[in-house]
């Protein structure tokens, strides 16, 4: 089978979220349960209705670029063993349909956990509504930050590739997590955090010490080359190593 099959692969995605029905449930409910908490904590910190929602943005903010990273690099946790892998690797499916069902399946998890704050937001502001206490929606917050304003079109430029950078950079640490899924055979997320944070320094330091001195303009779009080339060897690299996998591999690498 080496060709894609769109009715083997819509078989193959319905597996996929059938069998991961229960990592599904636990993920979102769990973040429903890290928002709430977070909101608690908040209102116990503060008076101030403005900064409770401020603060369980940035803690909120912070508790869903871990989730997503987490998720990306703990994809292919049950194939950690022997018998998980071979399970995987005899279902009737091309290695391409495999990835992509999983890849989905990752991207509909993602976004699942990430939209009960929507949930948790709601029912914090109909609690304090119905207590007749001052209500505001963190939601309302965030969709106040892209009101339009007059500004330059060099402003706009700069603000637009500002806003390109930051979503093009967290995706290629995503698909560095993905990488590190398909690549570490054990403890995938603790070794690619620490890759991670090997990368980060080096970054910091350049930016420091070599990058500042660049126009703005063309750091920005120096960032965003960068970023989507990083983005498409990652996901490349994660499949071809996906593609190596074998039953008897070496001790902490998939190969």
């Amino acid at each position: 089978m080496k060709n894609f099959n769109p009715q083997r692969f819509a078989h193959m995605l319905r597996y996929t979220f059938v069998t991961s029905r229960r990592t599904m449930i636990n993920g979102v409910v769990g973040m429903l349960l890290c928002y709430l908490f977070m909101f608690i904590m908040a209102n116990l910190n503060n008076v101030m209705m403005m900064s409770v929602v401020n603060q369980t943005l940035a803690m909120s903010t912070i508790a869903t670029i871990i989730f997503i990273m987490v998720s990306a690099a703990t994809l292919f946790r049950a194939e950690e063993s022997n018998q998980g892998r071979a399970a995987l690797m005899l279902l009737p499916a091309t290695n391409l349909e495999k990835f992509l069902a999983r890849w989905v399946w990752l991207l509909v998890f993602t976004l699942a956990g990430v939209l009960t704050f929507v949930v948790a937001d709601g029912l914090h502001y109909a609690y304090h509504y119905v207590l007749g206490h001052e209500a505001i929606s963190g939601v309302g917050c965030l969709l106040s930050l892209t009101d339009v304003v007059y500004v330059s079109d060099h402003q706009r430029m700069t603000n637009l590739l500002s806003n390109a950078d930051i979503f093009l950079v967290f995706t290629a640490i995503h698909a560095f997590c993905l990488l590190g899924s398909t690549l570490v055979r054990r403890n995938a997320v603790v070794i690619t955090a620490v890759v991670l944070g090997g990368g980060l320094a080096v970054y910091l330091w350049l930016l420091e010490n070599v990058l500042r001195y660049l126009p703005q303009e063309q750091l920005l779009w120096g960032i965003l080359v960068v970023a989507a080339v990083c983005i498409v060897l990652f996901i490349w690299l994660a499949y071809r190593s996906f593609c190596r996998w074998q039953l008897i591999t070496r001790k902490y690498l998939s190969l």
